[in-house]
């Protein structure tokens, strides 16, 4: 997943991957892949949407973009409901649990940041996102380990 934001892109790249273990049964690791990346790729295009939208003039930018990294925790999060339904091997099991854990974190990071950015004070928005990229190479670690094209890739 891809973001053209700097202050979205430290928060929610890689947001959608899945709880492992749930249900009765397991997919193949390349169903598991493939599904997830469809998902990934499609919480893309809402990104891509989301930010696309036309901004207002720079002194209404802080604001702006605190709508906008609402909107992408919103997705990310209906991308993570998604992903919920996905069945990984064991061998990614605790990979994957990992991953989602971080993702979890980021969503909650990026969520106080929008509103921080909403209420126009960028220097805490700013603080959070720093907070975020410890979380973004714990998830971008996870998705190389587990072999995603495009979940975590940023």
């Amino acid at each position: 997943m891809r973001f053209a934001r700097p202050a979205t892109s430290a928060f929610l790249v890689g947001l959608t991957v899945a709880v492992s273990g749930c249900g009765s049964s397991t997919e193949t690791p390349a169903t598991f892949r493939t599904n997830a990346d469809a998902i990934c790729a499609s919480f893309d295009r809402v990104a891509d949407r989301v930010e696309g939208l036309p901004k207002h003039p720079v002194g209404d930018f802080v604001h702006q973009e605190g709508l906008a990294i609402g909107g992408l925790v919103t997705a990310g999060h209906r991308a993570l409901d998604e992903l919920r339904q996905l069945h990984p091997s064991s061998a990614y099991a605790d990979t994957f649990d990992d991953y989602l854990a971080a993702s979890r974190l980021r969503l909650e990071l990026a969520a106080r940041s929008g509103r921080a950015y909403a209420n126009n004070d960028p220097t805490t928005a700013e603080l959070l996102r720093g907070q975020g990229i410890k979380l973004k190479y714990r998830q971008q670690k996870a998705a190389k380990k587990i072999g995603f094209k495009r979940c975590g890739q940023d």
